[in-house]
């Protein structure tokens, strides 16, 4: 509950250059993808993107890139962007600094060795962030992405039909938004489906606010990457 309330906080108060939930343009919506990649549902994920003409970008695990590293490069590859989710998919409030930090740079190092891309925006796993989490985010030359809308699959909707979902979607204020979803869920790809013909009704463009993001930060990491068995070592310890 602390975190929630400490993300409320965030939203409101933080700058966007540390911080961000909403687009600065309007009549874009920012599509993005928690926890993946998996091997049967991020390729669905990507063919209903590439059929709409949309754009999304990809916060992924570390940890969870062993299930399928090929499809990196084939996010990427398709026109789509990667961001990081730290490496253990660990609550990041709940870490040590020296652990917070190690976990966000493995987490981009396990992206940068199969793809050559750095990592520059950061989703805290479950949105849960503090003090020391922004501060890590900016220490390692990210900058910290959370949400304004939800599809909720794993939240209040986790039974819910992919109608049901694409109506709470389509429900938000969605010019300038930060969609939340994931593309390990099975619903996901049918929910596109629907929602994605929505907004380019709406004359919201889905495909330009990924080249549009701020992708050169003033920060710089000062922080050592560490191996993936460092953290490994640490979350088994």
């Amino acid at each position: 509950m602390v975190h929630v309330v400490f993300r409320a906080l965030v939203k409101r108060c933080i700058p966007a250059v540390v911080a961000m939930d909403r687009l600065r343009a309007h009549g874009q919506v920012l599509l993005t993808f928690d926890d993946g990649p998996d091997p049967e549902h991020t390729p669905r994920v990507l063919d209903v993107l590439d059929s709409f003409g949309a754009r999304g970008l990809f916060f992924v695990p570390g940890l969870r890139i062993p299930r399928a590293p090929h499809l990196l490069r084939e996010i990427v590859d398709r026109g789509h962007a990667l961001g990081n989710h730290g490496y253990s998919h660990r609550p990041l409030p709940t870490l040590r600094w020296a652990d917070l930090v190690a976990d966000i740079e493995t987490g981009r190092r396990a992206i940068f060795d199969e793809t050559g891309i750095r990592t520059r925006f950061l989703r805290p796993p479950f949105g849960a962030t503090n003090g020391p989490v922004l501060a890590a985010t900016w220490h390692t030359g990210h900058r910290l992405m959370l949400w304004s809308a939800d599809t909720m699959e794993y939240g209040r909707h986790r039974q819910a039909t992919a109608a049901m979902m694409a109506s709470h979607l389509l429900s938000y204020r969605l010019d300038r938004a930060i969609v939340l979803s994931h593309d390990d869920h099975p619903v996901i790809p049918d929910v596109l489906r629907q929602v994605l013909p929505a907004l380019r009704a709406a004359n919201l463009d889905v495909a330009g606010a990924v080249g549009a993001l701020p992708w050169h930060l003033g920060a710089r990491s000062t922080s050592t990457v560490v191996e993936a068995g460092d953290v490994r070592d640490r979350i088994s310890a």
